[in-house]
């Protein structure tokens, strides 16, 4: 896993791309939504601290995830 630092409101992953990122949430929160053609963001889910989030899937706690691994 690549450690990255984000700034807020930075798009880490479009839709053309392909659902093949995880990310850790090392402090703040991720937000996973879609854009509809109007430019309206619907929110698919929160990732909050300690927590996985990988691709559609819902969020997964950190030390959940390394378990399973």
């Amino acid at each position: 896993m690549q450690k990255i630092k984000v700034k807020k409101r930075q798009i880490l992953q479009t839709k053309e791309e392909i659902n093949s990122k995880v990310f850790a949430v090392e402090s703040g929160l991720l937000k996973s939504f879609p854009v509809d053609k109007n430019g309206k963001e619907h929110i698919f889910i929160f990732a909050p601290e300690g927590w996985i989030l990988a691709g559609n899937n819902p969020p997964t706690n950190l030390a959940t995830y390394l378990q399973r691994r």
